[in-house]
């Protein structure tokens, strides 16, 4: 995820597929799929920026560098 944190801070906006919640945090913005058909669209709370970890593999946030989810 330290890759994906600095590509983003540079301006890069990228799609993550997870099941876990710990990679969705990272993220602005959560598009939950069921039987594969929408069934929500909205942004996630803010993301912070990295901040010291809370322990060992304690996840760092990612900020949205573009100001708008989906750019």
């Amino acid at each position: 995820m330290d890759l994906f944190t600095e590509l983003n801070r540079g301006g890069t906006t990228m799609t993550i597929v997870t099941h876990e919640d710990e990679v969705a945090d990272y993220c602005s913005r959560a598009i939950l799929l069921r039987d594969g058909a929408v069934v929500s669209d909205a942004p996630r709370r803010a993301p912070a920026l990295e901040t010291p970890a809370a322990g060992p593999g304690a996840p760092a946030r990612l900020s949205s560098s573009s100001g708008s989810p989906g750019r």
